[in-house]
């Protein structure tokens, strides 16, 4: 999810572009998949159980 986030983006990161960058860029959204995923996820976990529930009553 992260790696598609940033694969539009320009290759001048912080550190300028080069062969670095890739291994940088794939560093960094491990850390940030690692962070989130530690906290908890991004809070959408909820919603959608709700709404596939809601679906589900509606099919019945």
């Amino acid at each position: 999810m992260f790696e598609n986030m940033f694969e539009r983006l320009d290759d001048d990161g912080p550190f300028g572009s080069g062969n670095g960058n890739g291994v940088w860029r794939s560093l960094l959204t491990g850390e940030y998949a690692k962070s989130i995923a530690a906290s908890g996820g991004i809070g959408i976990a909820g919603q959608i159980q709700n709404q596939l529930i809601s679906l589900q009553e509606k099919s019945q």
